[in-house]
């Protein structure tokens, strides 16, 4: 089945290249593989058929990366869905990017003030959206007042994490989560 090599590259956050193994082995005569990009989201949805090759597929990236962080939703059958979504990015506020919040006229406001008025904006028309700079700490405070983060598994608090920052890789996401821990 899928090559030693494969499998570790699951365990990257590089989907395109997990996708394009997926595609190379799923069977879809049996099952169906059908991938659809769209505003900033690449959807993944994968039956197996029954077939045993499409489902051994499935139990070797059950608990890697690409499932922890992309999974959506499963269904009994054999459906499963993956979703890449590009996210906002969260740094270190300076001066010079506290000045340009100032301009795009979100400063003081709270992270969930500036995603609900991005989505709104988004779903009302096709708007380049910007990057919200916040302190790590405020993410921080966010993220343990809005979510009961300890009460979560591994799994649900980088689900969380990483649907409310973007992370260069794999190292960064458990460089926050550490973080987190403190």
């Amino acid at each position: 089945m899928l090559k030693k090599n494969e499998i570790a590259i699951f365990n990257t956050n590089d989907f395109n290249k997990c996708v394009n193994i997926i595609e190379e082995y799923w069977d879809q005569h049996y099952g169906t593989f059908d991938i659809e990009g769209k505003n900033g989201r690449i959807i993944l949805e994968l039956t197996t058929g029954g077939w045993s090759e499409n489902e051994e597929i499935i139990d070797e990236i059950l608990n890697s990366w690409f499932w922890a962080l992309w999974w959506q939703e499963s269904k009994r059958g054999g459906y499963y869905k993956f979703m890449y979504v590009e996210k906002m990015s969260f740094v270190e506020e300076t001066e010079e990017n506290s000045q340009e919040n100032k301009n795009m006229g979100i400063e003081g406001k709270t992270f969930e003030e500036c995603a609900i008025n991005n989505s709104k904006q988004v779903a009302e028309k096709n708007v380049q959206t910007h990057n919200v700079t916040i302190n790590t700490e405020k993410l921080k405070q966010l993220i343990k007042e809005n979510y009961k983060y300890n009460d979560y598994t591994l799994q649900g608090k980088i689900e969380i994490v990483t649907k409310l920052a973007y992370f260069e890789n794999d190292k960064e996401i458990l460089e926050f989560l550490r973080y987190m821990e403190d």
